[in-house]
């Protein structure tokens, strides 16, 4: 389970919620919540600070040797050192991302101006957006032509139940 979980998580906290929320759709696999949950939670608070010291050894060595060597083979330092800048400041971008979903203070206002945030990581969008953008382009397009069908629906009927509501709140 600690395993499974280091596997799927980029974050370097771990928390007894997020470690239920991973195990809860696999209670087929036999995990005993209250038992296994806390087991795991005290192997991955060893665990976790060494995966975040591990750098690059996180990788298999085909893939680090693979992109040392596409590195070095990259001619031209300018476009070099501009690539290292944007992959470096996608990095604190997403840091600062996964520091704001935790912040209690943000998550606050946004409840008290009713701005419906789900806090997530950045790892997890990452995730949404490559299964997303692998999404069929057939099944965008029929998506596509549905939402323009409701577009023209709601401009008629959105309008019609807005005024009958101001008719009876009146």
């Amino acid at each position: 389970l600690a395993h499974a979980f280091l596997e799927t998580s980029e974050s370097d906290e771990v928390t007894l919620k997020a470690l239920q929320q991973f195990m809860a759709p696999r209670y087929a696999e036999g995990y005993v919540k209250g038992v296994h949950d806390h087991d795991t939670l005290l192997l991955l608070q060893h665990l976790m600070p060494i995966r975040a010291k591990a750098g690059l050894l996180l990788y298999g060595p085909k893939v680090r040797s693979r992109g040392i060597v596409s590195w070095l083979q990259w001619k031209g330092d300018t476009e070099k050192q501009r690539l290292f800048d944007q992959l470096e400041s996608f990095g604190s971008l997403r840091a600062a991302f996964d520091k704001a979903m935790k912040d209690p203070g943000l998550l606050a206002d946004a409840k008290k101006q009713r701005a419906n945030i789900q806090p997530t990581s950045g790892a997890d969008l990452d995730a949404l957006t490559k299964k997303v953008l692998g999404t069929r382009k057939d099944l965008v397009l029929q998506a596509r032509n549905i939402m323009k069908g409701y577009k023209k629906n709601c401009k008629n009927n959105c309008k019609k139940k807005k005024k009958k509501k101001k008719k009876k709140s009146n």
